[in-house]
């Protein structure tokens, strides 16, 4: 069998235009012999549902895409969809074969409609139920659409020569495995294909969907765990492979490392390039140096994505050091630069955020002349503690809200590998949060910045609580208590945030805890004793319940050996009967011949022609 896997790039709901390159994919993959082209996940629809209101009016045209696609590709293909099914987005895995749609998944919501289509093939179209599998090229070929999917398939009986893993997660700084080919092996993709003894095939899409970032790197893993087709990470292209053991392989495949902080870079490169592309407009960016490495790295970014001459930079820092070390970035860049006036700054009479809030009115005043969007520097860090959120803004987009502060410095070093524009990548007192108890802790503002973040993130991404973030950690839970506190004292600034590039497993807009709340952690116990703790006091809620006993373990049942035992007696007990003449005439031929038929076991629970099992001296109860 030859696979093909198209890498592609589309707008949710932009159903002609994606229909018309999955056309192109496929008659290329055809020309090369490819039996089978899989679509990325997120090819049509995305993985974001649309207005309930309009969920039937965009099935209606989904469904008519697909007719239409699978009258004329000129190759069999895979794609998924996103559909609604009782307030509850489903994938549905389809396949688009010799002008037939066929349902691989389990929802109804797209077979209903298929089924009142007047062109529908009736043959074809699939049940409710099934697994998502189908036969081609001599192939039997399971489908995975996410990654409990892969667990699911890892566990079963071997029913499939080929997996195809559909990703609809986009990439997760804290998952390998969500960077797909770029970290195959970390991912635990080899492994996975050696348990499943088959062909793995892991289809990644390119580019923003939502505030997810997808970054390709599709590839094909042989069933020995061999790396034998990948595609480029974050570029759109057809990736073909024969799915042949004797194949020769490239001994080089699968031999680089995956390098996390040069992948999240190209993640928020491509992310921020399709955000302003994809929900911008394309307009130009507005953004302001304030002195923060926060700031510097935003208009690294925004330049590397959308090229110097759509990049505008406002010069605020407060300190006479950081203006002149902002200037001289954007001269590099060659950005078009201007500094906030001198009266404005004045004006402000020393106060930080009163200057800090002018710098805002400006960059909006600024975006307005220019019919262009503002950028907002603030990190993860920054919205967690809510650093600067009685601040006005007019920002269209936060691309660092989902990065720690600590791997902003990681990612301005990694950046100055490349090209030396910052001079020396550092955190200073500026990038230190200014929070009533987080204190500086030593000499160093790196050791507290690093220590709050991993706070932050051993709660958010780890889900520990506070004695556990504190043994893991090392810092004391007063230190660890002011942090989580000012996490949740955050949340209503919270609210409107407006877009980021997600990059992590528990972006804060995921990671919501009650408005209000009240309640706060004492750190007296760990998550371990806690669940101890909690089974105790349900156990003595029980007993109360009982009258002060604690309730009776429930009895086990008979063993298989007791069953066999008394059966045994009660088919003795009734020959016996049979033979004593207590039961009535009538009843004794047929119940002997049942009886010999019933040790046998060729006989069913009660005699046949109307004979009753019990007649006097017993009642039928």
């Amino acid at each position: 069998m030859k696979l093909g896997i198209a890498q592609t790039n589309t707008r949710p709901g932009d159903l002609e235009r994606s229909a018309a390159r999955i056309r192109t994919y496929a008659r290329m993959a055809a020309k090369d012999g490819a039996d089978l082209l899989v679509l990325p996940s997120c090819a049509l629809t995305g993985y974001e549902l649309v207005r309930e209101a309009d969920q039937v009016g965009f099935l209606r045209d989904l469904v008519a895409t697909l007719a239409s696609l699978s009258a004329d590709v000129a190759c069999p293909c895979l794609v998924s969809v996103l559909v609604g099914v009782e307030d509850a987005g489903v994938q549905e895995p389809v396949l688009l074969k010799d002008g037939s749609v066929r349902l691989l998944g389990m929802s109804g919501s797209l077979a209903d409609l298929l089924a009142k289509r007047d062109d529908a093939p009736r043959d074809e179209l699939a049940t409710k139920e099934g697994p998502p599998l189908f036969d081609i090229a001599g192939e039997r070929v399971a489908v995975a659409t996410s990654p409990d999917d892969l667990d699911r398939l890892r566990g079963r009986e071997k029913d499939a020569t080929v997996v195809v893993y559909l990703d609809d997660q986009g990439f997760c700084v804290d998952d390998p495995a969500s960077a797909l080919g770029a970290a195959v092996v970390e991912g635990g993709f080899v492994q996975d294909a050696r348990d499943m003894a088959c062909w793995l095939c892991g289809v990644g899409g390119v580019g923003l969907y939502g505030e997810r970032v997808f970054g390709g790197s599709s590839f094909v893993l042989s069933p020995a765990g061999t790396l034998v087709a990948c595609g480029p990470a974050f570029e759109e292209g057809l990736v073909l492979c024969s799915l042949d053991e004797r194949a020769p392989v490239d001994p080089s495949r699968g031999n680089v490392l995956f390098d996390q902080t040069f992948h999240l870079w190209q993640v928020l490169t491509l992310g921020l390039h399709d955000m302003v592309g994809k929900y911008g407009g394309g307009r130009p960016v507005v953004l302001g140096l304030d002195g923060t490495l926060s700031a510097s790295l935003l208009a690294l970014l925004a330049t590397d994505a959308l090229g110097p001459t759509r990049v505008h930079v406002l010069v605020s820092a407060r300190r006479d050091e950081d203006a002149r070390r902002s200037r001289e970035l954007a001269g590099r860049l060659r950005l078009d630069v201007q500094e906030l006036d001198d009266a404005l700054v004045r004006a402000a009479q020393g106060d930080e955020a009163l200057q800090e809030g002018i710098a805002q009115a400006r960059l909006a005043a600024w975006a307005r002349e220019l019919d262009g969007l503002v950028l907002s520097s603030r990190d993860k860090t920054d919205l967690a503690l809510g650093l600067r959120s009685q601040l006005p803004t007019a920002a269209f987009a936060l691309p660092l809200g989902d990065v720690y502060r600590s791997d902003v410095l990681d990612l301005a070093r990694l950046r100055n590998t490349i090209s030396p524009v910052l001079g020396k990548a550092q955190l200073t007192r500026v990038d230190l949060p200014d929070l009533p108890g987080l204190t500086l802790l030593g000499p160093s503002v790196e050791e507290t910045v690093f220590a709050i973040d991993a706070i932050l993130l051993e709660h958010l991404e780890g889900r520990h609580g506070l004695r556990d973030v504190s043994a893991v950690t090392g810092r004391s839970p007063a230190y660890v208590s002011r942090v989580l506190e000012a996490l949740d004292e955050a949340e209503p600034w919270r609210v409107g945030t407006p877009l980021v590039i997600a990059t992590s497993s528990a972006p804060l807009a995921d990671s919501r805890t009650s408005l209000g709340l009240a309640w706060r952690p004492d750190g007296s116990l760990g998550d371990q004793a806690l669940r101890d703790d909690l089974a105790r006091l349900s156990k003595e809620a029980l007993m109360g319940a009982a009258g002060g006993d604690a309730p009776a373990p429930p009895e086990a049942g008979p063993s298989a050996a007791d069953v066999a035992g008394q059966l045994s007696e009660v088919m003795t007990l009734l020959g016996d009967l049979a033979n004593s003449g207590l039961l009535p005439r009538q009843n004794l031929e047929g119940l002997q011949e049942w009886l010999g038929a019933r040790r046998a076991g060729k006989a069913g629970d009660r005699p046949a022609g109307g004979v009753m099992l019990w007649g006097p001296p017993f009642s039928e109860n």
